[in-house]
């Protein structure tokens, strides 16, 4: 039987295994999997490309097959996913205007995709006076769009949507346009440089109709430096596309170190699962944030290397203020991760001043908890109790990593072992009956792990071993990432104190000019 007399069903699942969208739902793809380090070789064909390409050729066999494996094709537009942008064989130029236009030629098809990410190279030179070629990787010529191609693809976008085309197009009404023309358009990731351009312009909503999108995941990481300025700034860079995804439900912030939520946090009632990877915020940003997330079901927080840092430990994000923080989301939270290993600590000769008690014995949903072990090193209670008082009571799986000294010279390491043996002490009184299993960082000793094991064996709790490597990507300015900005940062005017952005050039045909 040819490939072209197969069910139309069959040809689905044969075909959805070259589509992101379709070989891996959010259940199986982790947050970040758009950025991730692989295998990807320079001098190599990127594998992403590969997957496409088979897609293509099926696209050109028949009528019939075209019909079938388009729609497949278009489920997404994530060029550059993972690692596969190292490649030097990627062909970058005209790539997103030609998606473009693509979307305004044939609505049918934007119908069906359901996922973007705007790799940097895409956008690299829109709006630039010059192409800035030299400044980043001098490996690999790459062809750039023009800014004619960028005016014409977004004249015939808004043509094809019945809008007003912009006189004075800039790089936030070229996304803003897209991402209307995609009526079924549910996760779109972004990779933002440090500068204040909004990421959809708040001046073309009204104009160009749009009073919501249907993003149900939205992904924002920000290319950034190791230092204090680094930060992502609710207000003027996202709170236009904020106030038209009311039903977003997963927000991931990678690498936004330092989220400003000054005055403003964006009403986030509806959503469900929030990830702060490589963050350094400051507590009080952070408690502006959490304050608008009334029915969380996941909650996941990763500190960043503070380096450089300028505010004291005190100031960071700390486990008794990730409880309270959270307390409006307690009857649906189920699976909180706090990592705050390298949350910063104080300097040598001073203490960190003391804490309440930290407590998620009131939050009856939780089923999966995630806390640092040097965490608990400066809770009030430093014996086997702490565990009895902090647990929530329907808890399933327990994640310990780390040790809660830094330093020890004696093993085995006497402080967890009464930890978790009076863990077990509890459970054999009753307490903690859906507790399966735990898991500890895998550099345990063989005389702690016997001891572990065996005591929490005989209460039905399996005891795992593992490590967790702090999240890394492969877009990170810290090894020197040839990658440039998504947006040009502005640019010094002449004038003291006065900043331009680059924009497009103004559409020739306007009357006025």
């Amino acid at each position: 039987m040819s490939l072209n007399n197969l069910p139309v069903e069959v040809l689905h699942q044969i075909l959805g295994y070259f589509c992101i969208y379709c070989s891996q739902r959010p259940s199986k793809e982790p947050p970040d999997a758009y950025l991730q380090e692989g295998d990807q070789k320079p001098d190599q064909p990127s594998w992403y490309s590969l997957q496409r390409h088979v897609l293509v050729s099926v696209c050109l066999a028949s009528k019939r097959l075209c019909s079938i494996a388009q729609p497949v094709l278009h489920h997404e537009f994530v060029l550059g996913y993972s690692d596969s942008w190292r490649s030097n064989h990627y062909t970058w130029d005209g790539r997103l205007t030609s998606f473009v236009m693509t979307m305004a030629q044939r609505p049918d098809l934007a119908r069906h995709v359901k996922r973007l990410y705007i790799h940097p190279y895409l956008l690299e030179s829109l709006g630039a006076t010059g192409h800035p070629q030299e400044s980043f990787n001098n490996s690999h010529r790459r062809e750039y769009i023009t800014d004619e191609q960028a005016c014409l693809a977004i004249r015939t976008l808004a043509a094809s949507m019945g809008v007003a085309k912009p006189r004075k197009p800039k790089i936030g009404d070229f996304v803003l346009l897209l991402l209307a023309a995609l009526p079924s358009l549910g996760r779109c990731s972004f990779q933002l440089a440090p500068c204040n351009d909004e990421i959809v312009r708040s001046a073309r909503l009204s104009s160009a109709g749009v009073t919501e999108l249907p993003l149900r995941t939205l992904d924002i990481s920000q290319r950034t430096r190791w230092i204090q300025s680094d930060s992502f700034d609710f207000e003027k860079r996202a709170r236009a596309l904020f106030s038209i995804i009311p039903h977003l439900e997963t927000l991931n912030l990678h690498s936004c170190r330092v989220i400003q939520p000054s005055t403003y946090a964006p009403f986030l009632a509806n959503l469900k699962h929030l990830r702060l990877t490589l963050n350094r915020s400051l507590s009080r940003s952070l408690k502006v944030l959490l304050s608008s997330c009334t029915c969380l079901r996941s909650f996941a927080y990763e500190s960043a290397f503070y380096h450089y840092s300028t505010y004291a430990s005190e100031e960071n994000f700390r486990l008794h203020l990730a409880v309270e923080y959270l307390h409006h989301s307690q009857e649906t939270l189920e699976s909180v991760h706090l990592d705050l290993r390298l949350r910063g600590r104080p300097w040598p000769g001073t203490h960190e001043s003391a804490t309440p008690m930290p407590t998620f014995c009131e939050f009856p949903a939780m089923k999966n908890l995630f806390v640092n072990l040097q965490e608990l090193k400066t809770l009030p209670l430093a014996d086997v109790k702490i565990l009895q008082e902090f647990l929530p009571p329907n808890i399933e799986c327990l994640q310990l990593p780390g040790e809660i000294d830094e330093c020890h010279v004696v093993w085995p390491r006497h402080r967890q072992i009464a930890l978790l043996s009076g863990l077990a002490e509890v459970m054999a009184q009753g307490g903690f009956p859906k507790l399966k299993e735990v898991q500890c960082e895998d550099f345990l000793g063989p005389p702690d792990v016997e001891v572990i094991n065996s005591r929490l064996a005989a209460v039905g709790v399996d005891v795992r071993y593992r490590s967790w490597p702090s999240t890394v990507s492969t877009l990170d300015d810290t090894k020197a990432s040839d990658l440039p900005p998504m947006f040009s940062p502005p640019v010094q005017s002449t004038r003291p104190n006065e900043s331009v952005c680059y924009m497009l050039p103004p559409d020739e045909d306007e009357p006025d000019l």
